[in-house]
């Protein structure tokens, strides 16, 4: 009874349990360093949600592009986990989005997602087009 006791207190405080990763992001540069570093920058609604494997996708309407040389409708791509610093996105919710050139098309993460939020105002100062 007592190893049974010892059991379940383990389990519940965790011990042998493999450690969970988890995304950890803090904005610690200006947005100006922000800018420079990020390829593509735009203001957009994304339309459509699929999820293939550990991927989540998102179609995206583009409002105004600050950065970088996109078309009117882009596709763009994270992990599907918070975990791994995957974002998530409310279809038809107008958002900027930070961007990076990935193997089949856009790629975002949690990260630069937290800073672009912190940075948008002076991110919608740029000439936009």
């Amino acid at each position: 009874m007592l190893s049974r006791i010892g059991l379940a207190a383990t389990a519940a405080m965790g011990i042998g349990a493999t450690p969970a990763s988890a995304c950890s992001c803090r904005c610690e540069t200006d947005a100006a360093t922000l800018v420079q570093e990020t390829p593509v920058l735009f203001r957009g609604r994304p339309t459509a949600e699929t999820i293939v494997d550990e991927e989540r996708r998102y179609a995206f309407d583009v409002v105004a592009v600050h950065k970088g040389d996109i078309t009117a409708r882009v596709m763009i791509s994270t992990s599907r986990h918070g975990a791994a610093c995957g974002v998530t996105y409310s279809i038809g919710r107008e958002v900027m989005v930070g961007a990076y050139p990935g193997k089949a098309g856009l790629t975002v993460n949690l990260c630069t997602q937290v800073c672009v939020d912190r940075h948008r105002a002076a991110i919608e100062r740029l000439p936009a087009r």
